[in-house]
């Protein structure tokens, strides 16, 4: 049921029809007053319109709701004009039923529009619904080319209207299928909404309007002294209004009515002020305001008109901020002390690595150091002749201990690289009366793993003619992608094994060559494409 402020404001239409029948009556043969009605009714049409600004929400059916009323408007303007100003224009008699037939279209866009989101693309049932109502409104915008619509004599004092055409019955016959639609549908939509439980006042709303319209129609209405109180564009208004008032009441087009009285009853303490910072609307726990607790909060928004303030409960996003913090200094702790855990782990691999390294190192060159504990053994040699030997296996250990650490980060070497480890050890060498000729003529870089095996093949020799040659010719050569190294030695006495290292060697692409001839071995050992395995 509709409540009492509901029922108020249908009995004021009401009233305010009947009034305006009355004045219509009264003021039928007074001057000045020919047009009264229509000014009268255009103004109940434009002050409901202030209603809708202030009620409808949805701003899709709130603008067709205008348009609706513009037609309205438009229907009362044409009115005039067709009987007061314009009396003999056949042109304003045709576009006189253009009004009543665009408003049942808007109808129908206004009941599709019901219960559908804001940005919903348009209905194109709509769309199909339009297009005959788009042919009938050229029709008559040109029915004075063709009188299809109405076939219209005018005279010079008077437009008498013969008979009608074949769209004029489209016309009539468009417009009420358009409004049976429009009633379907919005009886259909009383099913899924909140209005289902009131369409009976809907339904009431119908019977009485189109029932008025039908009796009107026919000629039974209301009359004083045989002039009827409303025309039919009066009554035509009159009933739209009725049922989208009705509408608007049942819930059926959303509005904000009562929400002041909503406003009251919310559960959160709240205040509207106006432009001036003054109190308006309260709710009804709106006193916690005078004093808010550690966990609340007021905020303060700015709407039309004013402002809204109320009271936030930060007490639930306090606690969980406490125990977020909570949770954080124990994921901090843990966190320092993994890292710390990782750090040790990282330090500890680290350590294990460079060990694995230095034992690896101390594998390597264990034969030279054990060489260095043998002369050091040998009290029979004078201590002069055992430390130029032992500088010789000392200056091995030093290079090819540095080739193995930085093999752990590089994985070519630079042939300045082999060339300073030569030239050191042959340094030495000398210091044993061996006369060394080292001639380098290489240049760029070779692969760590050649690098190593090209000093490893120079220390092999040296350690082999240590005591036997008085002299010997290193030549290092990096020519069209071959590295070589050869050595040239003043005797054909000592043996040296072609098979040395012969995995690695092939490995790397290497090959060892040597060759004697009456005073002299030339050992060679040389790697194609520049070093690279084959």
């Amino acid at each position: 049921m509709l409540s009492k402020k509901e029922k108020n404001s249908i009995w004021y239409l009401a009233v305010i029809f009947l009034f305006g029948g009355i004045l219509h009556v009264l003021l039928r043969n007074v001057d000045f007053t020919d047009c009264f009605s229509q000014v009268f009714y255009g103004c109940v049409v434009l002050f409901w319109s202030v209603t809708i600004r202030e009620r409808i929400i949805n701003y899709k059916v709130r603008h067709i709701l205008y348009a609706i009323i513009f037609f309205m408007e438009m229907y009362f303007v044409l009115q005039i004009c067709k009987y007061r100003l314009f009396f003999n224009n056949r042109t304003v008699w045709a576009y006189y039923y253009i009004p009543m037939l665009i408003i049942p279209i808007l109808l129908l866009d206004l009941s599709l529009s019901i219960n559908r989101k804001e940005r919903e693309k348009l209905d194109k049932r709509l769309i199909l619904a339009a297009i005959p109502g788009a042919l009938l409104v050229l029709m008559i915008i040109t029915n004075n080319l063709h009188m299809w619509f109405l076939k219209i004599d005018s005279a010079k004092d008077e437009i008498r209207i013969s008979n009608a055409g074949v769209f004029y019955y489209l016309y009539w016959m468009y417009v009420v299928i358009m409004f049976v639609a429009v009633t379907v549908i919005l009886f259909r939509k009383c099913r899924i909404s909140i209005s289902k439980k009131r369409v009976g006042i809907l339904a009431f709303t119908y019977v009485m309007c189109v029932g008025s319209f039908l009796l009107h129609a026919i000629g039974i209405t209301l009359k004083i002294n045989g002039v009827k109180l409303w025309n039919i564009g009066e009554l035509f208004a009159f009933c739209m209004i009725c049922i989208l008032e009705v509408c608007i009441k049942i819930g059926l087009i959303p509005a904000n009515s009562n929400y002041k009285k909503f406003f009251y009853r919310t559960d959160i303490p709240a205040v509207i002020k106006d432009s001036k910072d003054e109190v308006v609307y309260t709710s009804a726990k709106a006193t916690k305001f005078t004093v808010p607790s550690e966990d609340e909060y007021i905020q303060t928004q700015p709407i039309s008109g004013g402002s809204v303030s109320y009271m936030v409960n930060l007490a639930t996003v306090n606690a969980l901020n406490r125990e977020i913090e909570d949770v954080t200094e124990q994921i901090t702790v843990r966190n320092n002390y993994l890292k710390t855990q990782n750090s040790l782990k990282e330090e500890r691999a680290s350590v294990d690595a460079r060990n694995r390294v230095y034992d690896r190192i101390a594998e390597i060159v264990s034969s030279q150091t054990a060489k260095i504990n043998e002369i050091l053994d040998d009290k029979e040699t004078e201590y002069a002749s055992r430390f130029k030997k032992i500088a010789v296996y000392n200056a091995y250990i030093k290079r090819r201990s540095n080739m193995e650490l930085l093999s752990e980060s590089e994985k070519t070497f630079s042939v300045s690289e082999i060339v300073t480890a030569i030239a050191e050890s042959a340094e030495y060498i000398k210091l044993n009366d061996i006369e060394v000729m080292f001639s380098p003529f290489a240049t760029g870089t070779v692969s760590a793993d050649i690098a190593i095996l090209t000093y490893e093949f120079f220390e092999e020799i040296a350690e082999i003619v240590l005591e036997e040659v008085k002299m010997m010719s290193v030549i290092l050569t990096n020519k069209e992608d071959i590295l070589s190294l050869r050595v040239v030695i003043n005797s054909v006495k000592l043996q040296f094994i072609e098979k040395w290292k012969e995995k690695e060697v092939k490995s790397c692409g290497g090959k060892i060559s040597i060759t004697k001839d009456e005073e002299d071995t030339i050992i060679a050992l040389s790697f194609e494409k520049g070093g690279e395995a084959l």
